[in-house]
């Protein structure tokens, strides 16, 4: 069906793309009609339609049984289809509703569960994150009291009220740190020794590390919102149990 939908369509736009010296080495429309009916069954990358090749009778009969390399695909894909996919993409979805396989109205999910891509083992869970960040700005807190005590032992100027608050965020704690950075360049040179005067700047160092990874937290739970997990590769995909046979025996893995 995707072969004869492709054939039917207008193959100008895509002729459009090649130069006009000589014929092209593959059939244009060959080449679309592989690459349409890969992507519908879920084969994305150019080694994986070139191994299809090698052993699905679809994909040879579809190819008049040509062996294309993985190079001839990748080359169609980025030189050619790129710039027409969206016209292509609309004829397709066109003709599927003019023969009723698809309608053009609203689409909903009945609670089906779509397995994502993604690889299961990219997960970011809620709670992990929740967890950690909270104690990274428990870390950090304490981290702040001592090294603003440090500045005050050895002559800084005294904190500004409104800067004595508890960090609360990433970029609390990167202004904090700049302040004490400050602070730390303006002591009395013999109030301080150099080592000393070391051991502060790493620390603070510290808080600028904390306020970044304090930040992919922060990044994570936006992304996170209402849910409770997300693939670090698809961040749509929320994990959840699938089912993988009659006895519902499954494995959590990222879904839609």
């Amino acid at each position: 069906m995707v072969d004869r939908i492709v054939r039917s369509m207008d193959i100008n736009p895509l002729m459009d793309t090649y130069d006009g010296i000589g014929a092209p080495p593959y059939s244009p429309k060959m080449l679309l009609s592989l690459v349409v009916f890969a992507y519908i069954n879920g084969v994305y990358s150019c080694r994986g339609i070139a191994d299809a090749l090698k052993y699905d009778v679809r994909y040879m009969w579809i190819c008049g049984g040509k062996r294309l390399s993985f190079a001839t695909i990748n080359r169609f894909r980025t030189n050619h289809m790129i710039k027409c996919i969206d016209f292509y993409f609309d004829a397709v979805v066109s003709i599927l509703a003019e023969k009723g396989v698809i309608s053009l109205e609203e689409q909903y999910v009945d609670g089906t569960k779509i397995e994502s891509k993604a690889n299961k083992y990219t997960f970011v869970w809620k709670k992990t994150v929740e967890k950690n960040r909270a104690k990274l700005l428990e870390k950090t807190s304490a981290a702040l009291a001592q090294i603003k005590e440090q500045i005050r032992l050895n002559g800084g100027s005294d904190i500004r009220e409104e800067d004595s608050e508890p960090a609360t965020s990433a970029k609390d704690v990167e202004r904090s740190a700049r302040l004490c950075e400050r602070q730390v360049k303006n002591l009395p040179k013999a109030k301080l020794t150099g080592r000393e005067k070391q051991k502060l700047n790493t620390q603070i160092d510290h808080l600028f590390k904390a306020s970044d990874k304090l930040r992919e937290y922060e990044k994570s739970l936006d992304i996170l919102g209402e849910r409770n997990s997300y693939s670090k590769t698809d961040p749509d995909a929320t994990f959840m149990r699938l089912k993988e046979d009659a006895m519902n025996n499954g494995q959590t893995k990222p879904a839609y």
